[in-house]
């Protein structure tokens, strides 16, 4: 039974290509009716029908072999039965019928030989394999846009989901799905990875670089075991390093990348494929009054347009030995266009820092050689931009360190002349990786 079902695939061609054949057939005969034409049809239909059961029994055959399930199996099973049932049922029945029914039983058979050929070619190539190369106003048509953010920092970017689950989708799960578990191995979710295939588990905790998985991808290709097949699209080396370095850590499904230790070569790796938020992109605002930029030039607030097309500002108050609260409620004028502040050496306080902290677009804030200290952090949680902070030679300590990882979108941070204790730094470097901290000694 298993030597009959591997022929399906090769059968299953005939009888599409007959029925198609007949139908055209008909077309032609329709508009020049002929003797000749419509015994045409009846022989086309009647090979078509004959290869159709043929087709149908191997395809029963290969799905006892195992490795195909799911309501895709069924529905291209019953419907690649259906259209034996009704191309035969046609073949006889044909000349009975009016001109009417004639075409509504084409209908029916080409619906169905339609159903059985989606489903059929979901089985073999994966559910996306009508959309996976088309062009890509057609993909956005028919596709979600409930995926990745376009902008995302790859330090918050969950490795199993964003970074090895694309892989499989994209290279494994044409054969490792809910419906065709080839080698009883579906690789669709966390649970089913987990669980392995008929061969035992993907990952050797004992020793990673012997794991199943690695092996399979290491094999020569022309190796009857190696993953993915000679003749479909191979995994990169990108891709293998990313695989690597995943089980490196454990095969762990619940991590983000800042979770896992990162070498160079990922994080270029990742850098390439993430790109971090950048605000100036996304930020969206009016201008500024002329008139609020007068007022702050008045009371000695130097304003600055990041360009000449862009309404966002940067201000400078380095310096300024006092910042009282008139400077702070001015500032508040142009809260939503502010996205970078310099009070290096100024007056800034704690109380100050928790009304600047309600800017909503802050991207760069200044802070060093000022008498903030590590209560003025907390204060700067729920900036959502926040990228680039200064706060060398100020009174800053490790006491700052849960506030500092909770700012997830920093990608610099100075330190320079700080309290914190080399143990401190490390904490830090471990948690975050990717973030630049600058010089320290």
């Amino acid at each position: 039974m298993d030597f009959l079902g591997a022929f399906h695939p090769l059968v299953l061609h005939v009888p599409i290509g007959a029925l198609i054949a007949a139908f055209l057939l008909e077309m032609v005969h329709y508009f020049r009716k002929s003797q000749a034409l419509d015994q045409s049809v009846k022989i086309v239909l009647g090979f078509s029908a004959f290869t159709a059961i043929i087709a149908a029994i191997f395809g029963i055959f290969l799905s006892q072999k195992g490795g195909y399930q799911g309501l895709t199996l069924q529905i291209h099973q019953w419907s690649g039965i259906g259209v034996a049932v009704l191309s035969t049922m046609f073949f006889f029945l044909k000349s009975r019928l009016n001109s009417q029914s004639v075409w509504v039983a084409w209908g029916l058979n080409l619906t169905f030989l339609t159903i059985a050929g989606h489903f059929g070619g979901s089985l073999t190539h994966g559910e996306d394999f009508l959309l996976k190369d088309a062009p890509d106003f057609i993909k956005e048509t028919f596709t979600s846009q409930n995926g990745s953010p376009l902008f995302i920092h790859p330090d918050s970017v969950d490795v199993f989901l964003d970074i090895i689950q694309p892989i499989a989708r994209e290279k494994c799960n044409s054969c490792h799905n809910t419906n065709k578990k080839q080698g009883s191995l579906d690789l669709s979710e966390a649970s089913t990875w987990k669980k392995g295939g008929k061969s035992g588990e993907l990952f050797d905790p004992e020793n990673t670089m012997q794991s199943l998985l690695l092996h399979r991808i290491f094999l020569p290709l022309d190796h009857e075991e190696h993953m993915p097949p000679k003749g479909q699209e191979q995994l990169i080396p990108s891709e293998v390093a990313l695989i690597e370095w995943w089980l490196e850590h454990g095969m762990p499904f619940d991590k983000k990348v800042s979770d896992l230790q990162s070498n160079s070569r990922i994080v270029q790796i990742l850098n390439s494929n993430f790109r971090p938020l950048d605000p100036y992109q996304v930020i969206t605002v009016d201008p500024v009054d002329q008139s609020i930029l007068d007022e702050f030039r008045a009371n000695g607030i130097t304003a600055l347009t990041i360009s000449r097309k862009s309404p966002l500002i940067e201000i400078r108050l380095a310096g300024v030995d006092t910042i009282g609260s008139d400077k702070i409620e001015l500032l508040k004028k142009a809260r939503d266009q502010i996205v970078k502040i310099d009070f290096q050496a100024s007056g800034i306080t704690n109380d100050h820092l928790k009304e600047i902290a309600s800017f909503p677009n802050l991207i760069h804030l200044s802070l060093q050689q000022t008498n903030i200290s590590n209560g003025a952090i907390l204060n700067l949680k729920d900036l959502k931009y926040l990228q680039h902070l200064n706060v060398h030679s100020t009174s800053i300590s490790d006491e700052s360190i849960a506030d500092l990882m909770a700012l997830d979108k920093l990608r610099s941070l100075y330190l320079w002349n700080t309290n914190f204790s080399s143990e401190g730094i490390e904490k830090l470097k471990l948690a975050r990786p990717n973030l630049e901290l600058g010089e320290l000694n």
